[in-house]
C-alpha cells in the first residue's frame, strides 16, 4: 500500500496567507466590542457584534463576488434580528419566527453555494432578538447597531482589495497549484484518484474566481496558469512528458514554490521570475506554467464567459429545498421540546439544530451531531471557568478576539474544537448583549444542544430520507446532457464553446458531490452501488477531456 509523501514545510507567507481569513474574522467581531467598551457602553458592542457575523460568509471570494453576497447576507441578518425583535414578547411566536427563519435562510444559503455555517448565525441573530428584552421603541435603534457592525465588517474584510485588487484570485490559483503538487506527490498511492478529483475542482473554482474577479489584476496570467496547472494534472499529458521520478517530486516542489510567488506583493509580475521558481527540466506542462508566468499581461486571454447567479441558484433549489425543510422542522421541534421542558432560553436547540444540520449526508450529520454536543459540554466548562473569573469589559473583548481567531484556524480541521470555542463565544455575547454575565445559562445550553442535535438526526433520518441516492440518476443525466451539448458544439462561436465547457465542469462537480452524498447514507436503495460505479467511471473519463480541451 502506497502513501503521499507530505508536503514540504509551509513557507511563512504561506501561513500568514492562511491565517488572514482568522485574522480579520476576529478584528471585524471585536472592533464594536472594543468600541462599545471605549464608551462605555458594552451591550450596544455586543450588538454591533452580532452584525460582524457577516464577515462568515464572504471570506476568500473575489471582492466583486464578496461585496454581492455579503449585501445578501446583511439582509438576510437584518431581516433574521427584526423577527426576534418582533416576536420577542410571545414565547411560542418566537420558537415560530426561528423555525421559520431556520427554513428560509437554510434555503437561501444551500442555493447560494454557501456550507457551514450555513443559516446557523442568522438564526443565531434570531434568537438573539428574541432573548432581549421586549421593547419595540428600542427596535429602530438596535437594528441600527447591527447594521453599523455589518457595514464595520465589510470594510475590514474588503481592506485588502487597496493593496491587491487581484489578492483573493491569486489565492485561489495559489489553492490550486498546491492541489496539483499533492497530485504530482500521489502516484500509486490509494488516494490518488480522490486528490485529482480535489484538484480538478480547486482549479475549476479558481478559474471562476479569476472570471468574477477584479479586472485590475493580472487576470489573463491567472487563466494561463491554471491551464497548465490543468495539463500537469491530466494523466496523458504527464504520461507523454514525465523523465523518472521528475515530476513525482521535483516538479511538485516547484509548483508549490509557484504556489508561494503567487501569493507575493503586488504586481505579480514584479514578484515572478521564470528563473526564480526551480529550474527542473522535468515535463512540458512545467515549462507551459514557467513561461504564463513570465508572459507579459498583453499577450493573456481574454476572460472567459459565466453564467448569472440566477441560473446556478434554479440548479441547486431542489436540494436547498430539502435541507431548509429539514432545518425548519428540526428547529421548531427543538423549542417545543424545550418549552415542554421548561428550560429558559429555548432558542439555543433550534440553533444547535440548525449548526448541526448544516452538512450534507447522515453519516456526516451523525458524525457533526456528535462533535456538537462534546463541544458543548468541554465548552460550557470553559465558559463557567471565564464566568466564574468576573472579567471586565475589557478582558471580555480580549477574550471575544482570541476565542474568534482560535475558531477559524481549527474550524476546518476538526469541528469539535471549534465547538469548544463557539460556546463560550456564543454565551459572552449573548449576555453582553443583554448586560448581563451569568453561569445559569450554562446548563440549560448544555440540555438545549442535547435537544437540538437528536432531533437534527431525527429529521435527517425521516424527512427526505435517501435523497442523496435517489438524485444521483438525475445528475448523472445532466451531466451525459451537458457532454453532448458540449462536443456538438465545434462549429458554434469560441466563447459560446467555453461557455459549455464550462458548464460540464460545473456538472462534473455536481456529480462528483452526489457520489460523496450517495456513498454517506446510511440505507442507500438498491442499485445505488452500481450508480456509483458508473459515475466514478464517467468522472475519471470525463475529467482529463474536458480540463485539457479549450474554446
Amino acid at each position: 500500500m502506497s502513501t503521499v509523501r507530505a508536503d514540504p514545510a509551509r513557507p511563512v507567507r504561506w501561513a500568514l496567507a492562511q491565517d488572514a481569513t482568522a485574522v480579520r474574522n476576529a478584528v471585524s467581531l471585536t472592533l464594536p466590542l472594543a468600541i462599545g467598551t471605549a464608551l462605555d457602553r458594552p451591550a450596544y458592542g455586543a450588538l454591533a457584534a452580532i452584525g460582524a457575523f457577516t464577515a462568515m460568509y464572504s471570506q476568500n471570494r473575489p471582492y466583486r463576488q464578496r461585496t454581492r453576497r455579503w449585501l445578501l447576507i446583511a439582509a438576510l441578518l437584518l431581516l433574521s434580528f427584526a423577527a426576534g425583535l418582533a416576536t420577542g414578547a410571545s414565547l411560542w411566536g418566537g420558537i415560530i419566527v426561528i423555525g421559520v427563519v431556520a427554513a428560509v435562510t437554510t434555503f437561501a444559503t444551500k442555493v447560494m453555494g454557501i456550507g457551514p455555517p450555513a443559516g446557523y448565525m442568522l438564526v443565531l441573530a434570531c434568537a438573539t432578538g428574541t432573548h432581549l428584552p421586549p421593547d419595540l421603541s428600542a427596535a429602530p435603534g438596535r437594528l441600527t447597531l447591527v447594521a453599523l457592525g455589518a457595514v464595520g465588517a465589510f470594510l475590514v474584510c474588503s481592506a485588502g482589495w487597496f493593496a491587491a485588487p487581484d489578492g483573493p484570485e491569486r489565492r485561489a490559483v495559489a489553492e490550486a497549484a498546491r492541489a496539483v503538487a499533492t497530485v504530482l506527490r500521489s502516484r500509486g498511492a490509494d488516494s490518488h484518484a480522490a486528490l485529482e478529483q480535489a484538484a480538478y475542482r480547486a482549479i475549476h473554482e479558481a478559474n471562476i474566481a479569476v472570471i468574477l474577479g477584479s479586472e485590475r489584476g493580472d487576470r489573463g496570467r491567472l487563466i494561463r496558469v491554471l491551464q497548465a496547472l490543468r495539463d500537469l494534472v491530466d494523466p496523458k499529458a504527464r504520461e507523454e512528458s514525465e523523465q523518472g521520478d521528475g515530476v513525482e517530486g521535483a516538479a511538485a516542489d516547484e509548483v508549490d514554490r509557484i504556489a508561494t510567488c503567487l501569493l507575493g506583493s503586488w504586481p505579480l509580475r514584479r514578484e515572478v521570475d521564470p528563473g526564480s521558481v526551480g529550474g527542473t527540466d522535468a515535463a512540458v506542462p512545467l515549462a507551459d506554467l514557467r513561461a504564463a508566468l513570465a508572459a507579459a499581461p498583453g499577450t493573456s486571454p481574454s476572460p472567459r464567459p459565466f453564467p448569472g447567479p440566477l441560473s446556478l441558484w434554479r440548479k441547486r433549489s431542489p436540494r436547498a429545498l430539502r435541507s431548509g425543510l429539514r432545518a425548519g422542522v428540526a428547529a421548531t421541534a427543538a423549542g417545543c421540546v424545550a418549552v415542554a421542558l421548561q428550560v429558559d432560553r429555548p432558542y439555543w436547540g433550534a440553533a444547535a439544530a440548525v449548526a448541526v444540520l448544516a452538512g450534507d449526508g447522515t453519516r456526516a450529520t451523525l458524525v457533526r451531531g456528535w462533535n456538537r454536543f462534546a463541544g458543548t459540554v468541554v465548552g460550557v466548562l470553559l465558559a463557567g471557568g471565564i464566568i466564574a473569573m468576573e472579567p471586565d469589559p475589557v478582558a471580555i473583548v480580549v477574550i471575544v478576539a482570541g476565542l474568534q481567531f482560535v475558531i477559524q484556524l481549527v474550524i476546518k480541521r476538526s469541528y469539535g474544537l471549534a465547538v469548544v470555542a463557539i460556546t463560550p463565544l456564543a454565551l459572552l455575547l449573548a449576555d453582553a448583549a443583554t448586560g448581563t454575565l451569568s453561569t445559569g445559562d450554562l446548563l440549560p445550553r448544555l440540555l438545549e444542544t442535547a435537544i437540538g442535535c437528536a432531533l437534527a438526526l431525527l429529521s435527517r433520518f425521516l424527512i427526505f430520507p435517501n435523497s442523496s441516492a435517489k438524485a444521483l440518476p438525475s445528475v448523472l443525466a445532466s451531466v451525459e446532457r451537458r457532454l453532448l451539448e458540449w462536443t456538438t458544439a465545434a462549429g458554434l462561436p469560441a466563447p459560446v464553446r467555453e461557455e459549455r465547457r464550462l458548464a460540464v465542469e460545473r456538472a462534473l462537480l455536481s456529480l462528483h458531490d452526489a457520489v460523496e452524498a450517495a456513498k454517506d447514507e446510511m440505507f442507500p436503495h438498491p442499485g445505488t452501488t452500481a450508480l456509483i460505479d458508473t459515475a466514478n467511471e464517467l468522472l475519471a473519463r470525463a475529467w482529463p477531456l474536458v480540463t485539457t480541451t479549450t474554446g
